[in-house]
């Protein structure tokens, strides 16, 4: 088979990047059956003005002199990401944040080598100021679209604070097995971490009433919760009001729990604050999905965090490394994020 530029140059770059991921894959890793990832790809926006949100800066016009040239290489990198951590078989399930409309969704899988795969998109505007959302791909040769709903957060101490909403979707995999993935991105700690917190707070309760309504139909549901909850899996936010275990020593079916809290002993996390990484970007499952006799199952050694060498900058500011962004300052750089994506395998029985 004669493989064309665009797939030579593919196996090029993953091969001289040094694909690698925070903790070792063994073989049954190499044999799973899907592969999940969540990437905050910070600030995909297109460079048309919305005049319902606010979205100026991310303009030709606008003190970022967001240009297409600047949108065309971002998506690319986002691609470049998604194709690294997808590895041989590609990744079947891809949760965003930072996603500015179903425009650029459109953009990343049709005018990026994605549109080799047949993915298909679920996605909403929210009624998040900056007019950026969360959305969910999936591949239409391992998934079946079911249903998606969409949860807007309620803030019981201020009915005019709005955010993004909390992505619901049921897919259908292989034909027999219902899962459901929920994607998030919570408020962020702007005015400080204390100050912040009841609004984590307020989309962990929202989160939980769509758990137990789950749980309630299925108590067997096989469900897997992605996002960036701007919170660490210690946070009460997500221990207390989400009630996510990070104890697994007895698995229950009907209780969440925070496999991402498995990582928090490695020496790097999804996203660097002051000279600290966190694990803001995190995957939680129901406990059926921690069961090896159910049908499909994942294991607490299946997720990874992808630190790749090219997503990485040198921190000159305080020391070792942190993502390396579309911007520094106000300055444009050909980076990625701010954040580093968080992936999970799946097996099959």
């Amino acid at each position: 088979m004669q493989l064309s530029r665009q797939q030579l140059f593919m196996l090029i770059f993953i091969v001289l990047m040094g694909v690698t991921a925070v903790g070792s894959l063994s073989a049954q890793s190499r044999h799973k059956s899907f592969r999940v990832v969540f990437y905050n790809v910070e600030n995909l926006f297109d460079t048309q003005n919305d005049s319902l949100t606010n979205d100026d800066e991310y303009t030709p016009e606008g003190n970022r002199a967001w240009t297409d040239y600047k949108y065309n290489h971002k998506l690319n990198n986002i691609y470049k990401v998604l194709a690294a951590v997808g590895e041989w078989d590609g990744v079947d399930i891809i949760g965003l944040s930072e996603i500015e409309n179903r425009h650029v969704l459109e953009d990343l899988i049709s005018k990026t080598p994605l549109s080799k795969h047949p993915y298909e998109i679920i996605h909403r505007e929210s009624p998040d100021r900056r007019g950026i959302d969360v959305a969910l791909l999936f591949n239409t040769n391992q998934f079946t679209r079911v249903a998606e709903s969409y949860r807007t957060i309620n803030y019981p101490f201020d009915s005019t604070r709005t955010t993004r909403e909390i992505l619901h979707t049921t897919l259908l995999h292989a034909g027999k097995d219902t899962m459901h993935f929920l994607v998030n991105h919570w408020p962020s700690r702007w005015g400080g971490e204390e100050r912040s917190r009841p609004n984590r707070i307020a989309a962990a309760k929202n989160l939980r009433n769509m758990l137990d309504s789950i749980f309630m139909k299925d108590q067997d549901a096989n469900i897997v919760i992605m996002g960036d909850f701007n919170d660490t899996p210690q946070n009460i936010s997500i221990q207390q009001y989400l009630r996510a275990k990070n104890e697994y020593s007895s698995i229950q079916d009907t209780i969440i729990y925070n496999v991402s809290a498995t990582l928090e002993s490695l020496s790097i996390g999804t996203h660097k604050y002051q000279g600290h990484w966190n694990i803001l970007d995190q995957v939680m499952v129901s406990g059926s999905l921690l069961n090896p006799s159910n049908s499909i199952y994942t294991r607490l050694d299946a997720i990874k965090i992808f630190q790749s060498d090219f997503l990485l900058t040198d921190d000159e500011r305080f020391t070792g490394k942190y993502p390396f962004r579309t911007y520094h300052g106000f300055n444009w750089q050909p980076g990625y994020s701010d954040h580093l994506p968080v992936y999970i395998d799946f097996f099959a029985q």
